[in-house]
């Protein structure tokens, strides 16, 4: 049954992603989500890895160029 769902669950996270406005302070609103739920999960475990995988993933979206966030949208 699981099998069966989910390409249907898939498709309606990829039809309700596109329909997110692309609208700058609602993405780095969403950036900041993303970055609070990655530190949740990675203070969870108890490996210093992840830890600084973290923080080189926090510092590079920080720091990304804005025209970079094209290359990860599909139409």
């Amino acid at each position: 049954m699981l099998r069966s769902l989910l390409p249907f669950a898939s498709q309606i996270i990829k039809d309700a992603v596109n329909a997110i406005p692309t609208n700058a302070e609602l993405g780095d609103r969403l950036i900041e989500i993303c970055l609070t739920v990655l530190a949740k999960a990675v203070k969870s475990t108890k490996t210093d890895v992840d830890d600084q995988l973290f923080e080189q993933v926090a510092k590079a979206i920080r720091n990304r160029e804005v025209d970079k966030a094209d290359d990860y949208i599909t139409e």
